[in-house]
């Protein structure tokens, strides 16, 4: 878990983001980012074309097909930061116009094996 979005109980009912403590000394203790954290962060992903995206998954068997694709190592099965990752790399790899190009000319081929090409 290394990030959580969690509902304070503030006054002005604002939400808190909570990361994980830096690794050696607070490792695993939750703290409260800062704006100027989430800002930058921000930043960061719009200068990259990134978009966060929260889609709830089986993560038993999105694991198991990251680790059977060779995208997740074995040891890392219960790491979530490394799933999101691990998924990340996939997503941006199968979306990428390489293979668009190579599934549309697939696509392409057995329509036309199948003989349900338009030739209008």
């Amino acid at each position: 878990m290394s990030e959580k979005l969690l509902a304070s109980k503030a006054a002005n009912g604002a939400k808190r983001l909570l990361s994980e403590g830096e690794p050696g000394r607070n490792a695993g203790a939750l703290r409260a980012t800062t704006s100027t954290e989430r800002s930058k962060a921000k930043r960061s992903r719009d200068r990259s074309g990134l978009v966060p995206l929260q889609i709830d998954v089986d993560e038993v068997a999105v694991s198991e097909f990251m680790i059977l694709g060779g995208w997740l190592p074995c040891n890392q099965a219960d790491n979530r930061k490394a799933l999101r990752k691990a998924l990340g790399s996939w997503i941006a790899a199968a979306s990428s116009p390489a293979a668009y190009e190579e599934s549309a000319t697939a696509l392409r081929r057995a329509f036309a094996e199948a003989g349900m090409v338009n030739r209008a």
